[in-house]
């Protein structure tokens, strides 16, 4: 076209004006034209929008999804599966209906093995042998069924099928069990997933063996008996709700029963209804895999319950105590969750809705639970059935077949020929009535047979992914769940009345459309019970959270909309309320017939305005205020970082060197006492020089003896001048002169005493001047004289000044000590306690914390590297930071030290990942002593953790006002503080500030509380019941609860306590010991081997005095007699009860008391405390020395390991036969003596040992007396005293 003829936007659209102006007729049929095609354009583009509309769906993104998790329920349902099996026996004459089962089991069971080869964790070296192996298996069984079978591809599959898959199960749960995470995985591998793949493939067997004499419509029908059975099994297991639920619904289960009846009674109708036995065996078959299912899936719910320590919350009322609530509830039955997978497993495993379905906790652990689980087992079970049940008919397998009494249409057409042959007819008149025929199977049949089974294979394939989209996907949210398995079964049954089943009465099918509308409306109720319920909490939660949105009158509407309209129409208001503060109650309540105070708004607009004004005027004072006590707030949080930062810096220098400061205390000490010593040496010189001096006549008063003293003449008058001179200086307060006697060069009459400088020492010897001069004035006479000089001479004076000045400073020096200790002990808590240690607290002096054992975790008071090298060499070590600290308790937890000194400070060292040391979150270790800051206005008197270190690293410490505070973490409870915490700094135990506690102790999982009045109050895990709680048994309690049975009574006052790891003794006042919880290792000394959840009384022990107890893992320690006597019983697996070896008769625990010989009636030996942690106990003697026996794995018990031992022996072939010979001849000696005491023999022990059966002196500890003593699983500390001090 050229380019003249081209035209422009304005010249075509320019319209009738310009088509006017311009009279070329070209342009005009071309600007006609374009306009045609823009106008055809548009036209074909409305048509498409059209029918792009109504022939394509115009779905969202949800939508889609929603559709596609329907279809994928549909195709994996049991009513789809049962159907297409029904389709192949009907249509086709399949009768193996079981093998149909186990080849839709076979591509799931592929998968599991898959599962098996690559994600179950095995040994590279272990899982190729095993896979190899069963490769092998697989191939060897498929040369001998070939063999065997006659070419039959059917029987090959069976034979190979039963034997193989119990072969991949067996690795499988070895594996399993090898790589178990006991305490993570609610189900046991030997014992839970065998016996819910058996339920799991013993139902469907069970439901395909009835299927063959059953119509679908049947089967349906059957499935509305699965809510009266999960009624009953959820009755049992998972507690009183469901169970009260259900008892509401029994009009309903009878009126399924009764139209489930008149179903199968009318198979014709009303007026020809059978009234014989509607009920046969394939009905019984089909109801008992229906009630498998059910009980799978209730089971596996209440294991998860149980596993996770979860209890359905309880439902509120629904009236104004609704509001009366003081603390958070709980909202959920789950921890640790999203918000919307809370909601989705409270709906799974309280409302009812589904309890047929075998589901875990969340999409990818319900997949996992379908592999180990049915999948896994449904293979093996199914062929051994179908072996069984269909072997004559095996030949066939699964390919359409006729029956043989039926004539096919080929065969009648053959034998109509052959009788018109033989007659000579030409037609041939058929006789008789009408005959059944049935067509010879042909390719196209056994297509469809074939492609029936692919589709049940896939379906059962499809099992898990469309379970766990159905319980998890958001496109299946929750409110469609009652009305979900009508939607599912219906495609299934309306095929089934239209297409299969066309002996269906009318009345059957009325019968079965009721069942549908009374199950939906069953559903439907539980499924608004369950949400009432949720939105009723969430009404306690708003209250609670916001209680200015709920008022008297938001709480009346609430109540009333509860009452009178539907729960959807609730759930809509309480929306509504918590988005509108409340506010959209006001116009509501008009409607309800409450009585609102609404005024008009021409009565009130001058209100309204003054209001507003003041309102704004009160709104700018309150925000002027509000900046000026901001600012002073600044300023004060600015003075009290400084003030803070300051105190902090002092404290912790301080603490570095108050070490240093107490030994130059100790070196003044010294320095004094040798100075006394030299003055003391002084002042007897000064005495033996006076004696001589008197026996030679030189201190005579008479001037006419001195005058001749010393074999020298001098004048009496010069020697009065003299006296008279020395005493008027001596009154006058003057230096005193010596005055040189006759006879006597150099050698003073009387000088003043070293300690003449101190006031007090002046003061005597002015006094002794003074009485002298009288004396020269008053007697005549040598005699008199010297009497009087003696009576003075027992107040020399030095020695009284020094005396008094000593007695004077120790009193002023102990006064404030003293009256602490006077205030503590009239408390009588914690170590002040009199029952709390039979040698008391600790003596004053120079005191050192003694440490040995595992260092890995600075749990004793170093570094780790360091400590491992002190430990080495010195087997304990001291904790230099604490070096005259006067402490009063040491504590050995799992892996941290604690130590309480007399002023009621308290320091810590060692692990803090789960806050047990008090400090911050942040702090996963504190290798060196330091104060805990947290409770530093706390005057503690008794501080206690686990002393396991498997337990939950736990803390409590008891104030001297009896109050305690609890920190560190514990998820069952053992803190205390509800439910809610889990983990915390050092918080204020409530119970104690209005029951004040006086005595506490802490197990691996729990603690207990002693109060004032002696009553006993424990927490935490309840497991084996080491709580002791009456009524029904609590797995865990959060808050403390008094402890039941004897102890619970009004008379008994509990005195003593101690804690094992799932165990609990107490003594009483009256001096006798319980004991409760866990009884396996015979550590309740009961004579039984069965945990006790109440106190049981240990008669064997009654009035024998109880001193001391203490608690190990899995036994226990009592002294009795006065420290005379101490008695073990429970595991003695490592020697840990100091009774010797185990022999076969007594075998390796004692369920009674038993004496250790090696403690007790030995003359001077008295034992004043024991301990035990773990598999080791310790044992105190009243003159210092420590006796260890049990497992020495760590060094816990003041030897070197065995470890070690073997490494010295490895490297040294001498020393490893020196200590085999010391062995062998501490054996000889043992044998000759007739006694297995071993506490002679330390040296034995001194290159390792890993256990000690027998008590052994520590040796390590020689050279301090030991005043405490404290252990725990790894590690041990005491409270030492050097022998001089």
């Amino acid at each position: 076209v050229p380019s003249s003829s081209l035209l422009s936007s304005q010249e075509l659209f320019a319209g009738p004006a310009m088509g006017a102006a311009d009279d070329d007729p070209g342009k005009r049929m071309l600007s006609s034209c374009l306009n045609i095609a823009v106008q055809i354009n548009k036209n074909f583009l409305l048509l498409t929008q059209c029918l792009q509309t109504l022939l394509l769906p115009q779905l969202s993104k949800y939508q889609y999804r929603t559709y596609l998790i329907y279809v994928l329920q549909v195709v994996s349902s049991d009513y789809f599966q049962l159907l297409l099996a029904k389709c192949m026996q009907t249509y086709y004459h399949v009768n193996n209906l079981l093998l149909l089962c186990s080849m839709g089991a076979f591509l799931p069971f592929m998968k599991v093995v898959y599962n098996l080869w690559t994600f179950i964790p095995c040994p590279a070296m272990a899982s190729f042998i095993s896979n190899i192996t069963l490769v092998m298996t697989l191939g060897t069984l498929l040369a001998l069924a070939t063999g065997s079978s006659q070419g039959n591809l059917f029987r090959v599959y069976v034979t190979v099928v039963a034997v193989w898959p119990w072969l991949v199960l067996t690795s499988m749960v070895s594996r399993l069990f090898i790589e178990r995470q006991a305490g993570k995985n609610p189900f046991s591998p030997i014992n839970d997933l065998p016996l819910l793949g058996f339920m799991g493939s013993g139902a469907w067997v069970l439901c395909f063996m009835a299927l063959k004499n059953l119509t679908i419509s049947d089967c349906l029908v059957l499935m509305m008996f699965d809510n009266f059975s999960a009624a009953c099994v959820a009755s049992a297991f998972l507690g009183r709700q469901r169970r009260t639920r259900h008892f509401k619904a029994m009009k309903v289960y009878a009126m399924v029963a009764a139209l489930a009846l008149a179903y199968f009674m009318g198979d014709i109708g009303i007026s020809s209804m059978a009234f014989s036995e509607p009920i046969n065996m394939s009905h019984v078959l089909f109801l008992a895999g229906r009630f498998f299912f059910i009980v799978r899936s209730i089971y596996v719910k209440w294991k998860y319950g149980s596993f996770h320590r979860s209890q359905e919350t309880k439902k509120p009322p629904e009236n104004m105590l609704l509001f009366y609530q003081n603390n958070r509830p709980n909202l959920h039955r789950f921890r640790g969750f999203p918000s919307p997978m809370l909601l989705i497993l409270d709906c799974l495993f309280d409302s009812g809705l589904r309890d047929t379905e075998l589901h875990g906790m969340g999409p990818l652990g319900t997949e996992d639970l379908y592999n180990l689980t049915e999948n896994s087992y449904l293979l093996p079970v199914a062929t051994l059935s179908c072996w069984v049940q269909e072997g004559s008919t095996l030949d066939l397998g699964i390919s359409p077949a006729t029956d043989d009494t039926l004539p096919t249409a080929v065969s009648l057409a053959s034998n109509a020929l052959d009788a018109a042959l033989a007659e000579g007819a030409a037609t041939v008149q058929a006789t008789g009535g009408a005959a059944l025929v049935m067509e010879a199977p042909g390719d196209y049949d056994a297509m469809i047979c074939l492609a029936l089974t692919v589709l049940f294979c896939i379906s059962r394939l499809l099992v898990p992914t469309a379970m766990a989209k159905t319980l998890f996907d958001r496109a299946s949210p929750l409110h469609n769940w009652k009305y979900q398995p009508m939607i599912v079964a219906a495609p299934v049954f309306f095929y089934d009345i239209l297409m299969l089943n066309s002996y269906i009465s009318k009345f059957q099918v009325c019968m079965m459309l009721l069942l549908a509308a009374l199950n939906a409306v069953y559903r439907n109720d539980m499924w608004n019970a369950f949400k009432k319920k949720y939105l009723l909490l969430q009404t306690q939660d708003l209250h609670y959270q916001s209680p200015s949105t709920v008022r008297q009158l938001q709480r009346k509407t609430l109540l009333q909309f509860l009452e009178r309209t539907s729960t959807d129409d609730y759930g809509t208001i309480l929306l509504e309320t918590a988005i509108g503060h409340g506010s959209n109650i006001r116009e509501l309540a008009r409607d309800m017939s409450i009585q609102i105070w609404d005024p008009a708004p021409s009565s009130t607009a001058a209100w309204k305005l003054a209001f507003s004004l003041v309102t704004k005027s009160l709104r700018r004072q309150k925000l002027l205020r509000k900046n000026r006590l901001d600012t002073k707030s600044e300023v004060h949080k600015f003075i009290e970082g400084i003030v803070h930062g300051m105190v902090d810096k002092a404290v912790d220098t301080a603490a570095g060197h108050g070490a240093r400061i107490k030994i130059a205390g100790s070196l003044a000490a010294v320095t004094a006492k040798r100075r006394a010593v030299r003055k003391l040496r002084d002042l007897a010189v000064k005495r033996r020089q006076l004696r001589a001096a008197r026996k030679a006549g030189q201190l005579s008063s008479n001037p006419a003896q001195l005058a001749t003293a010393g074999g020298t003449l001098r004048s009496v008058r010069e020697l009065k001048d003299e006296m008279v001179g020395t005493m008027r200086s001596t009154i006058g307060g003057g230096p005193t002169p010596q005055l040189a006697l006759p006879g006597a060069s150099g050698m003073p009459r009387i000088q003043a005493p070293p300690t003449a400088q101190s006031t007090m020492g002046s003061t005597g010897f002015a006094g002794a001047m003074m009485s002298l001069t009288s004396q020269d004035q008053s007697f005549e006479g040598e005699g008199s004289f010297e009497s009087a000089g003696s009576a003075n001479r027992m107040s020399v004076p030095g020695e009284v000044g020094q005396e008094q000045l000593s007695g004077l400073m120790d009193s002023t020096f102990m006064s404030s000590q003293g009256a602490l200790e006077a205030d503590l002990s009239d408390s009588g808590r914690g170590v002040w306690n009199e029952h709390y240690s039979m040698a008391g607290p600790p003596p004053d002096g120079q005191l050192l914390i003694v440490a040995f054992g595992d260092t890995k975790r600075g749990q004793l008071g170093v570094e780790p590297q360091a400590g491992a090298r002190q430990i080495a060499r010195t087997v304990n070590l001291v904790v230099e930071e604490l070096r005259g600290q006067q402490p009063v308790q040491i504590e050995a937890a799992g892996v941290a030290s604690y130590v309480v000194g007399m002023k009621g400070q308290v320091w810590a060292f060692g692990s803090n990942r789960s806050m047990e040391l008090g400090s911050r979150k942040e702090v996963a270790q504190i290798s060196s002593a330091q104060r805990v800051k947290s409770i530093r206005s706390v005057h503690c008197v008794q501080i206690v953790g686990s002393n396991s270190a498997s337990g939950q690293a736990h803390t409590l410490a008891l104030g001297a006002n009896g109050e305690v505070h609890t920190f560190g973490a514990s998820p069952v409870g053992a803190l205390g503080q509800g439910a809610d915490v889990r983990q915390s700094a050092p918080l204020l135990l409530r119970f104690s500030s209005q029951m004040k506690v006086r005595f506490i102790a802490a197990g691996a999982r729990h603690s207990i509380l002693i109060t004032d009045a002696g009553k006993m109050f424990t927490m935490g895990d309840n497991a084996h019941g080491q709580l002791g709680l009456e009524g029904k048994r609590e797995l865990m309690v959060d808050t403390p609860c008094p402890v039941g049975g004897d102890l619970g009574e009004e008379e008994v006052r509990v005195k003593l306590a101690a804690a094992g790891d799932d165990h609990t003794l107490a003594v009483t006042e009256d001096d006798k010991l319980y004991s409760w919880g866990g009884n396996a290792n015979g550590q309740l000394a009961l004579g039984k081997l069965t945990d006790q959840p109440l106190p049981q009384e240990v008669k064997q022990l009654t009035g024998l005095g109880i001193g001391a107890i203490a608690c190990g893992a899995r036994h226990s320690l009592a002294i009795t007699s006065g420290g005379m006597k101490t008695w073990a019983w429970g595991s003695n697996v490592h020697g840990q009860l100091g009774v010797g070896q185990n022999s076969p008769s007594e075998g390796y625990q004692r369920t009674l008391p038993t004496l250790i010989s090696a403690l007790s009636t030995k003359k001077g030996l008295v034992v004043v405390q024991v301990t035990a942690a773990s598999s080791h106990s310790l044992a105190l003697m009243g003159s210092g020395e420590v006796y260890a026996f049990g497992h020495n794995s760590h060094g816990q018990l003041g030897f070197p390991t065995g470890k070690s031992a073997d490494a010295a022996g490895s490297s040294d072939p001498t020393t490893k036969s020196q200590f085999q010979q010391l062995q062998q001849q501490a054996q000889k000696e043992r044998a000759k003596a007739r006694n297995k005491v071993e506490m002679d023999m330390p040296k034995l022990h001194d290159n390792g040992v890993e256990i000690l059966w027998l008590p052994v002196r520590v040796v390590t500890l020689s050279q301090y007396r030991i005043r405490q003593i404290a252990t725990a699983d790894m590690h041990t500390l005491t409270i030492a005293q050097h022998h001089y001090s």
